[in-house]
């Protein structure tokens, strides 16, 4: 396959972090490109251990989930997660600390009658900061 995309239509405010992607092929049917760009450049209050994540291909009427790391954060966990967008709704189901680190095992939930591609941020808010995260899936 060739990709080819056009960036010019974009104003800086609106460029998106990453472009995904929907595959035919049975072992990889969404996957994320990263859009290298000035206007892209990103700088979290939270040290993250990814920017981006794939909550997977998710059955209309079900559930996915994503896991990601916040570095750093000593004891203080994770107080929770939310999204401003109204095509899924979000929830912390599981934080696991190493005493510096935390794994955060987030749930996703599309909303009824919501199929397709989704691309949406999801903010983590621990020690009174926050920093959201790109997450994707396909719902289907």
């Amino acid at each position: 396959y060739t990709l080819r995309y056009d960036l010019r239509s974009y104003p800086c405010n609106a460029m998106p972090m990453y472009a995904i992607i929907e595959t035919d092929h049975p072992e990889c049917r969404i996957l994320d490109m990263r859009i290298r760009h000035e206007c892209t450049r990103f700088k979290p209050q939270l040290s993250l251990g990814q920017f981006v994540a794939n909550a997977g291909v998710i059955p209309v009427g079900g559930r996915g989930e994503f896991m990601m790391e916040i570095k750093n954060l000593g004891n203080a966990g994770v107080s929770g997660v939310s999204t401003s967008t109204p095509e899924v709704a979000v929830r912390l189901v599981d934080q696991v600390s190493d005493g510096t680190n935390v794994q955060c095992t987030v749930e996703v939930v599309p909303r009824q009658g919501v199929s397709g591609v989704l691309y949406f941020p999801v903010t983590f808010h621990a020690a009174g900061r926050s920093a959201p995260v790109q997450v994707y899936c396909l719902v289907e």
